[in-house]
């Protein structure tokens, strides 16, 4: 039934992993919907428009702005300049980000709420989305009657996600070695869940003015041992065979990489006491490496071994102590993160 077919909506990456997900939810509300994309038509959603760029939107009451680029910093910014100006052309009422809990302090113990400080330090990707976020506010503070809704999500899982896909890929190995032997907490969602909380924020943004953001995550907290656990099932469901995956706690928690180059380079840049100053440098280190990589230039790295063991960034969100706890009204995730009820859900 349509619901809100007087509605329109603009949202960028829609082709995407989250974002095809959030555009159907909307079309099955009856929301009138045009989808940012790079590849063409969304083969998946007829009905909806397309465009290769947002100076071709001509109707836009609401943003959804999911669409990053891991590769080149400046294209995200690029890209919000030219959804402002979209929003000021066509008169749009409110915004709804994609953010990460990622802008939080990594070291945060307890309930991380979004009340909770910006980190203080990071790389590129959580650089980004913070700027992001304080242009986002920004925006609804400058324009009167406006709204903006920042969206946190924690480990988002689903099919073809690449939380999954990472999930599988450690599944076919036979150890993994995490902080904490994997007991402490995992805060993962169901992309699903994702998409619902999206449309709840969306549909409340007339509510208020000015700008507020929820962290979205699951509806309990998992041990990072579960977030495997569930995995393997799934591997075992994909591959046709079992996995032989054993997870094992990390006694050498300096321990980063077999190459003890990198297991330098990882320990002055988290553990040290000059990480605080190096780890800003990070970002632009990774958007280089990330270049050559999109070209095709540099070479993924190989796995060395049948072991596992979370490096740089992986580490800080393996090491992670804190539950959260979310604001967004309307909305209940409901799809828990186990075996059965997650591998059979479409």
């Amino acid at each position: 039934m349509n619901k809100h077919n007087d509605g329109s909506v603009f949202i960028t990456g829609a082709s995407g992993f989250i974002g095809n997900r959030v555009a159907k939810i909307l079309h099955d509300q009856g929301y009138n919907i045009t989808a940012l994309s790079r590849h063409g038509a969304i083969a998946a959603l007829p009905g909806i428009e397309t465009v290769s760029s947002a100076e071709d939107c001509h109707a836009a009451d609401y943003i959804i702005h999911i669409a990053h680029d891991h590769f080149v910093s400046k294209a995200n910014k690029q890209l919000w300049e030219k959804l402002e100006s979209l929003a000021d052309r066509v008169g749009t009422r409110g915004i709804v980000l994609f953010s990460s809990v990622s802008v939080h302090a990594p070291e945060f113990r307890g309930v991380l709420t979004e009340a909770d400080p910006y980190a203080r330090h990071g790389d590129d990707y959580v650089a980004t989305k913070i700027w992001l976020e304080e242009s986002t506010k920004a925006w609804a503070d400058r324009k009167p009657g406006t709204s903006a809704w920042i969206l946190r999500p924690t480990i988002v899982v689903g099919r073809g996600g690449n939380w999954t896909n990472h999930g599988l890929d450690v599944a076919g190995k036979n150890h993994a070695y995490l902080p904490f032997g994997g007991k402490n907490p995992c805060c993962a969602v169901h992309v699903d869940d994702v998409a619902q909380a999206t449309l709840s924020a969306m549909e409340n943004l007339s509510e208020f003015s000015g700008a507020r953001a929820s962290i979205v995550s699951g509806p309990t907290t998992l041990t990072w041992e579960d977030f495997y656990v569930v995995h393997t099932k799934l591997y075992e469901l994909n591959a046709g065979k079992k996995s032989t995956l054993s997870i094992d706690e990390i006694h050498d928690n300096k321990k980063y990489h077999a190459s003890s180059a990198k297991n330098l380079m990882y320990w002055m840049l988290f553990d040290s006491i000059l990480s605080s100053k190096l780890r800003p440098l990070l970002g632009g280190a990774r958007q280089w490496v990330r270049k050559k990589r999109a070209r095709n230039q540099v070479a993924q790295e190989k796995p060395i071994s049948d072991s596992w063991t979370p490096q740089g960034m992986g580490r800080i969100f393996h090491s992670g102590r804190f539950t959260v706890r979310h604001n967004l009204p309307n909305w209940t995730p409901n799809i828990p993160i186990n075996g059965a009820v997650w591998i059979d859900h479409r």
